[in-house]
This record gives C-alpha cells, sequence and structure tokens, in this order.
C-alpha cells in the first residue's frame, strides 16, 4: 500500500491516513481512539447511469444480489446475520453513477465483516435460482417507491432530458424492465460485475478505535481480495438540450403541497466540483436575509421555503437546482421569475470583494479543525463520495474552506444562469394530464417557457445580506438559574480532556415540557416551526462554525440539541446557545407565523400520506402513550390567533437543561429565560406518563392510510420496565432480527420492506416486527409472522445456555462501548435529568453480564408463554384503489 500525503488534517484526535493500493484500490482510514464502532464504507463507481439500456434495474438487481452469496460464504444472507451477531447494522444503496455497501459493527467484529464484504464484492455467486427471488424484491420496492414523489420527479424530467442521457432512461427497474429467464438476467449481472466491479473502480473507507497497523492491514487484505483492472472512465452527452430551453414541466405531484423547481444545466466547468465559486452562490441563494434569495421572496410573499442543490456531473456538467414551496397558482409562476430574475441580476451587480470572506473562512476553518461530526456512517459515506470524485488533495477540505472566490470562475458561473438556460418544474395536483411517463404513469405537460425576463436588478446592499457573526444576545436582568424552580438543571461532567481549548466538543440539550393536555402535538410542530425560523440565519451560521442543530418531538416535550466546539466567546456554542434563546424570546412577525402555519399544514399533509409502515410505528406509539384508564386533563381551548397560541405555549412551558459543568451561570441569562417562559418561575410539575400497559392476549389495530400496499407490525411488550427485562429483550430482539429479515424477506418474498425492531418506550422494552407489502394480503403477512415466531421459540430453546451467554456477553460489550463515548454519556445523564433511574445501558450492560439460565427462561416465557401483543394492520382509504396483487416468482420463467 502506498501512502498519499494529505494536506492537512483536522485537530480532532483522530488520525487521517490515505493510501492507494497497486491494483488501484484507494482507501481512507480513520483511527479514532473514542469511536465506539467499527464504519466501513465500500463504494463502486458504477451505478444505474452504466447499465445497458436493455434491462433498466441491472445494477441494482446486482446490489442486492451480493448479499444472496459469495465464493467463501455461499449461503444466502449470512452476512446480515454476521452483522447482527455483533450488535451492528448494514445497508447498500445504488445511485446513478455510483454503488455504496456500509456498515457499523462492535470493533471486535470489524474483521469478520469486513473479510466476508471483500468476498461478496469480488466473488459473488449470482445463482440462476436466487435472481428470479431478487427481481421480485426489485419489483416490489419499485411499487412501493410509486407514493414516492421523488421517483416522479425523476420520471417526469426524463421526458425532457437529452435522450443520450442516462438520466432520461427509467433506473429502478421492475420485473418487466429486467427481462429474460432467471438464468440470462444471471449471464448479464455477471458480465456487469466483471465490467465495472474492479479494485480501480472502487473507495474503502474505514473508521474504527484499533491503531492505524490493523486498519491498514485490513485494508490491504480488502484489496487484495478485489480483481485489478483499469478505473471506469465516463463520457456523457449534455444533459439538457438547448432546443429545449427555456421550458416549463408540469408534473402530477404524489403529495398535497405543490413544489416548483427551478433548473439550469452548466456546461465545461471542470473546475465546479472543487471551486468556492458554487458554494458562494448556493449561500446567497438560501439565505433569509434581506438582500439573499430566500428572504428576498419571502417578504414579498412569493414562496414559504427554499432549498438549493448544486451537483457537479461527469462530462465537465453541472445541474443548479433550487426546491421552492411557493405561494402561488401554477400559472402565476411569472410574478415569482420577475422577482426571482430581479434578485439574480442585483447579485450580478454586488462587487465581491465586499462580501464577508474572512468571516466566512473563520467559520470554515473552525468547522473543519474539529473534525467530521454526527453519525459516522453518514460522513463516511462523504468523504467516499470525495475521495471516488475529487484530486486526493482536497478529500478532507471542504469545498470552498481557505480558497479565495476566483472572479471569472464566478462571472462563468452567472453567465449560465440565465432565462434562456431555465426548465421551471411544477409538481401539483390534477385530475387529467396531456401526457403520462413509461414506467411509472406520471402525468406531465411540457411547454416553451412563457415570459419575458426583466432587466433591472434588485438594489442589494451587501449590509443586508450574508451574515457570518453572532449579535449580541438580547439581556434582561441577571438572575441566579437556581432561582427558577421550574427549571431542572443537570451539569454534564467533561468528557475525555479536562483541559478547556476553542476545539474542544461540546453538548447540550434545552427540553421544553408541558404538562399532559397543555398542548398538542400540531402546536408544538407549529411552535418549532416558529423558532426554527427565527432562528434561521443564526443556525447557518452555527452550521458553518461546526455547530449542529437537532430538534426532536416527543410526548408533551420539544427539545432542541446543540453540539459543536466550545469556540471563542464570539463564536462558541455557548454563544450561539444564549442568542437561540434570546432569539427566541421575541415574538415573531406576523409574517413569520404566517409561514410556521404553512409549515404546519405541510407537515400534517406529509403525516396523512406517510407510507403504511411508518403510519402504524406513529400509531403504535400514540396508543403506547396514551392511558386510557386515565381522564386528560383539560385546559382552556387553543387560542385562535398565531401570536395568542405562541404565548400561551411560552407561558405554560417549563424546561430541562443539560448542559456542561464548566459554563459558568453569569454567561446564561435567568432573567431572560423567566421573561420568555413564566412557566420556569413555577413550581415544576411535569411527570412522564408511563407506557401505557398492554392486556394479555393479542389485540389489534387498524390504521388507515392512503397508499395500496399493505403495512403490517406486531408489537411485542415486556411486563416491567427493568434493567433485567431490558436486556433479556435487547437480546432477543438480536436473536431474532436478522433470522426475521432472511425468512420473510429473503425466503418468503412478503415485502421489501422487512425489519424487526427492540422498541423501548419511557424504560419499557418490547419487540416489533413490521412488514410493508405490495405483493401479499395481512392474512398471509399475519401466518408467516406467527409461524416464524412458532419456530424461533424451538430453535432458541433449543440453545446451550453458554451460547446464550456469549451472544449477551457480545452485546454488554457494545453497549458499553456506546456509554464510553461521549454521545453514550450524554444520553445517559439525559435519562437521570428526566428521572428514569437505571434505564440507561450501563445498567443493561450488567443485566446482561450476570444473566442466569432461569432468568433467560422468565424473558422467554414472556414472548412465548402469555405474550403480550398488538397487531397493527393498515387499512387503504377507500378513495385510493388497491393494486392488484403482484404474481408470485415461478423459476425459470420471465415475470
Amino acid at each position: 500500500m502506498h501512502s498519499i500525503p494529505l494536506a492537512s488534517t483536522p485537530d480532532d484526535g483522530r488520525d487521517y491516513r490515505l493510501y492507494h493500493h497497486a491494483n488501484g484500490l484507494r482507501c481512507l482510514l480513520v483511527s479514532d481512539p473514542s469511536a465506539s464502532q467499527a464504519t466501513c464504507v465500500a463504494q463502486v463507481d458504477a451505478g444505474s447511469h452504466d447499465e445497458p439500456d436493455s434491462h433498466a434495474g441491472l445494477a441494482h438487481l446486482l446490489e442486492h444480489m451480493l448479499f444472496m452469496g459469495s465464493e467463501y460464504y455461499p449461503e444466502p444472507g449470512s452476512f446480515p446475520a454476521l452483522v447482527s451477531r455483533w450488535g451492528g447494522r448494514f445497508n447498500a444503496s445504488t445511485a446513478g453513477e455510483e454503488t455504496r455497501f456500509f456498515f457499523s459493527v462492535a470493533s471486535a467484529g470489524l474483521l469478520s465483516c469486513i473479510g466476508q464484504l471483500a468476498d461478496m464484492l469480488a466473488a459473488p455467486l449470482i445463482e440462476a435460482t436466487q435472481v428470479g427471488a431478487e427481481r421480485q424484491v426489485i419489483h416490489a420496492e419499485f411499487h412501493t417507491r410509486l407514493a414516492d414523489d421523488a421517483l416522479h420527479a425523476q420520471a417526469a424530467l426524463g421526458q425532457v432530458t437529452n435522450s443520450a442521457h442516462p438520466l432520461s432512461r427509467f433506473s429502478a427497474g421492475n420485473a418487466t424492465s429486467l427481462n429474460g429467464t432467471d438464468s440470462m438476467l444471471a449471464s448479464l449481472l455477471l458480465q456487469f460485475h466483471r465490467q465495472y466491479y474492479r479494485a480501480a473502480n472502487m473507495v474503502l473507507v474505514l473508521h474504527a478505535n484499533q491503531p492505524l497497523a490493523d486498519l491498514l492491514a485490513l485494508a490491504a487484505s480488502f484489496a487484495e481480495r478485489q480483481a485489478p483492472g483499469e478505473r471506469n472512465r465516463r463520457t456523457r452527452a449534455p444533459v439538457l438540450g438547448a432546443d429545449l430551453l427555456p421550458g416549463r414541466l408540469q408534473r402530477q405531484a404524489q403529495s398535497g403541497m405543490p413544489r416548483w423547481q427551478l433548473m439550469y444545466p452548466l456546461a465545461e466547468m471542470p473546475w465546479l466540483n472543487h471551486d468556492s465559486a458554487g458554494q458562494w452562490l448556493c449561500e446567497w441563494i438560501a439565505s433569509p436575509t434581506p438582500a439573499g434569495a430566500l428572504g428576498w421572496l419571502r417578504d414579498r410573499h412569493l414562496i414559504s421555503q427554499l432549498t438549493v442543490h448544486l451537483e457537479a456531473m461527469p462530462g465537465d456538467q453541472g445541474l443548479l437546482c433550487i426546491e421552492l414551496q411557493p405561494l402561488l397558482k401554477p400559472n402565476d409562476y411569472p410574478q415569482l421569475l420577475d422577482a426571482w430574475q430581479v434578485w439574480l441580476n442585483g447579485l450580478a451587480k454586488t462587487i465581491t470583494q465586499h462580501w464577508p470572506t474572512d468571516a466566512r473562512k473563520s467559520l470554515l476553518d473552525q468547522s473543519f479543525a474539529l473534525g467530521p461530526q454526527g453519525e459516522p456512517v453518514e460522513w463516511l459515506k462523504v468523504l467516499a463520495q470525495r475521495l471516488m470524485r475529487l484530486p486526493v488533495e482536497l478529500v478532507l477540505e471542504p469545498a470552498a474552506n481557505r480558497q479565495p472566490l476566483i472572479e471569472h470562475h464566478w462571472r462563468a458561473l452567472l453567465s449560465q444562469v440565465q432565462p434562456a438556460n431555465l426548465l421551471l418544474v411544477q409538481a401539483y395536483g390534477r385530475a387529467d394530464w396531456p401526457g403520462y411517463t413509461p414506467w411509472t404513469h406520471t402525468g406531465f405537460q411540457y411547454d416553451a417557457l412563457s415570459w419575458r425576463p426583466p432587466a433591472r436588478g434588485a438594489p442589494l446592499s451587501t449590509i443586508d445580506g450574508l451574515h457570518f457573526g453572532l449579535p449580541l444576545p438580547l439581556s434582561i436582568a441577571p438572575m441566579a438559574l437556581e432561582a427558577l424552580p421550574g427549571l431542572r438543571l443537570l451539569d454534564l461532567p467533561s468528557h475525555g480532556s479536562t483541559e478547556a481549548s476553542a476545539l474542544q466538543l461540546v453538548k447540550t440539550r434545552l427540553t421544553w415540557c408541558w404538562r399532559s393536555g397543555q398542548s398538542s402535538e400540531p402546536q408544538r410542530v407549529w411552535l418549532q416551526a416558529c423558532w426554527a425560523l427565527q432562528i434561521e440565519s443564526l443556525a447557518r451560521c452555527a452550521e458553518l462554525a461546526g455547530v449542529i442543530m437537532e430538534w426532536q418531538q416527543a410526548t408533551d416535550l420539544l427539545s432542541l440539541t446543540l453540539s459543536g466546539p466550545l469556540g471563542h466567546a464570539s463564536n462558541g456554542i455557548l454563544a450561539i446557545t444564549r442568542n437561540v434563546l434570546s432569539t427566541i424570546a421575541r415574538a415573531p412577525e406576523p409574517g413569520l407565523i404566517e409561514l410556521a402555519g404553512y409549515r404546519l399544514r405541510a407537515w400534517q399533509a406529509e403525516q396523512a400520506e406517510r407510507l403504511p409502515a411508518y403510519r402504524c410505528l406513529a400509531e403504535l406509539d400514540a396508543l403506547l402513550a396514551a392511558d386510557p384508564g386515565q381522564q386528560p386533563r383539560i385546559y382552556d381551548d387553543p387560542p385562535a390567533s398565531g401570536l395568542s397560541l405562541w404565548r400561551c405555549l411560552h407561558e405554560r412551558a417549563q424546561l430541562f437543561w443539560l448542559k456542561p459543568a464548566d459554563w459558568p451561570d453569569t454567561q446564561i441569562d435567568g432573567g431572560l429565560l423567566a421573561s420568555a417562559f413564566p412557566g420556569v418561575t413555577r413550581q415544576f410539575d411535569w411527570g412522564e406518563q408511563p407506557a401505557r400497559m398492554l392486556p394479555k392476549g393479542v389485540g389489534q389495530c387498524v390504521v388507515t392510510v392512503q397508499h395500496a400496499d399493505r403495512g403490517q407490525l406486531l408489537y411485542c411488550q415486556a411486563r416491567a420496565a427493568t434493567a433485567l427485562e431490558r436486556a433479556g429483550w435487547r437480546l432477543l430482539h438480536q436473536l431474532l432480527a436478522s433470522a426475521f429479515f432472511d425468512s420473510l424477506r429473503t425466503r418468503q418474498q412478503l415485502g421489501y420492506w422487512v425489519v424487526a425492531r427492540y422498541h423501548e418506550v419511557a424504560g419499557l422494552p418490547g419487540l416489533l416486527l413490521l412488514v410493508q407489502s405490495p405483493s401479499h394480503e395481512h392474512a398471509q403477512i399475519a401466518a408467516a409472522m406467527e409461524l416464524f415466531l412458532l419456530q424461533q421459540q424451538k430453535l432458541i430453546g433449543a440453545l446451550p445456555f453458554t451460547a446464550i451467554s456469549a451472544q449477551a456477553e457480545r452485546l454488554a460489550d457494545a453497549l458499553q462501548a456506546r456509554e464510553a463515548a461521549a454521545e453514550g454519556a450524554f444520553e445517559r445523564y439525559w435519562q437521570v435529568l428526566l428521572g428514569r433511574v437505571g434505564a440507561y445501558a450501563p445498567a443493561d450492560g450488567e443485566a446482561l453480564r450476570q444473566l442466569q439460565p432461569a432468568q433467560w427462561q422468565e424473558v422467554q416465557a414472556q414472548l412465548w408463554g402469555q405474550p403480550v401483543r398488538l397487531r397493527l394492520i393498515s387499512e387503504t382509504h377507500p378513495k385510493v384503489a388497491h393494486d392488484s396483487v403482484l404474481p408470485k416468482h415461478q423459476e425459470g420463467r420471465a415475470l
């Protein structure tokens, strides 16, 4: 393995090393002493855009077939079982230009898991007897994805895309597009695999607590298992033909809320993926300030929200896509385009030398030094993509970090974001369409864009534009936090080094709570929308500085978690937290209240349109949170006006705060809290509602959905919320999860979505079995679940206790590793603050290590003997017709 020096690395305690194997495989290794799990991402430079026109979905089918056995691991489904044994999770995905495989397991399981993954990628068996079954899974997945608006967006866009570009093709795959006999399809899969699954066409990224030498040995072994060969080289035709632009594409929407897109194809920009010009354009467009596109269009009551994405594509191309939530009717689009073009013309006249370049660079430097944050598998996927697409010196660098804006690149970019190059896409509900796409039957209509762009430009001021500094927080009057009886405060000890530095990672959580009956979920969603809109600019600055903000909803709770660097007084997490509290203490403006109402309606529409599996999960949590034996406390009716509701929720709220112990109270304004949330001045009276205990037997609940797929959830509940119960039910999940997937998904082909989960509510453990199927009725699914449980009762009951004890030890080790990490310690203290005594990982791990045969028999008896179960089944709304049951696969025949 040849070492490639990195220009710079984060100052985060991790050791980053880049290597290149003689056979072409590139690997990035991250040795991290604080990693609680080992994570691997392997990415192949081939996807649906590389498959033959005659067999759409071939790349996706190959991704599935790699899990159906390989040369040294011939048993289908053995990889999920191995990952489950080591307390981990795995997944894979096929995109247009790449296919990705990833897993996270206990560190001790990395050797065996990466060894099998290497064999899967190098030598899959691809037996014809398995191909037909997986083809049916692809068909079920496609059928389920017909409820996904993204699939219809791609299908409609394909109708106006250059026919020589792969974006014009159907790529999801189904039983019809994957035509031919099983044997013929197996031959095509092997040919595709030989062509693209080569070492030079792959990258590998590893993150674990093992020493670098151990990770290097694993990477070398992985590389040597792969076939040698040249790297794939692509040429691509232009995405959109110039003869079709400017154009207007109207299409059928799957969701109730309309969405529009402004799309600009970009050409001859080899620098786009690693230059700051594109990043600056996205910053200006997404900014809610008066001079940003989002703020400009909002102030004119044209849109509620905007997101922007700039994608670099093969062939030195790119695609700028601006997605809008309009406040206009479809035919009123010229109003929006006029305002957009006036803003864009004004942006072109701004003087780039006056932009806050230094302030932005300072935040980005701080974020880079801190290193990647969040779930490791997510940032490892980003690094894998960068390793595959960018020069090696830019693998760890943010695209715009430490790079001054190159003026001629900026002007070249703006020269293509012009009216003549615009495709307007409008998605909305409509009864009839002049045309329908093949495969997805998406209604669409394409016309030349009828619009005369204005020449004038908006008088944009840099002062009203991008801001990368924090304002001074509002201050009321000094007051000690201890003087607020409605505030539950817990200091979080420092994790790791006690030496404070600007790059020290800090985390805090603020949770507003209301007594049962004082707030509804829609009201809390609306309040979250208000607050999120108020701190929108602040949140963007925080993100650039490496501070992550996450909102969470739970029964009677609304939480905001902030994590990031301690930083300096002006841009650290304490300053950002103070600014958040200061900002949401102010009453929102009428326009903001209106926008929050729009977000609430969008959320309500989204909840109603969720897939059957999600609807069943949401209904289960709602049922377990409700106590039928206790009458709900009735308070005054919620106020009709938005501002009155905001005041009412602020008045009633009390507060939990988990904060770093070294944050001085003198820097936190207790008077501000008391003024903004009067409830903190009253005696604390919130108490968590215990989970609803279900009666013995098997209950049933019907959940109305708006999709034809059948969703069914079987929930099995424990009898008590003790550490022993949680340990036992965690262990049951470990033993059942992969077997459930293998039986109902791999062997019986009951549906695309088949999962078993450990499900804990207010400390009470449980297990849920979930299936979503387009091809089987509820009676078949229920019978399969019951048969599975009966079979597992015999299999698990026959296991020697030594095997059970060994699995319990592995699970305890995994829980201990998570607890030792900063995230685990934070969540443990959070459980303590909520009053869940003993309901955290160390107690569960200790119970696993001390598990006795009699205790294990008692836990099993709860699941098998006198079970407490609730079955939730979806029922399609009468307005949504059930599709006919999909045909079952017959070996040797095309579907």
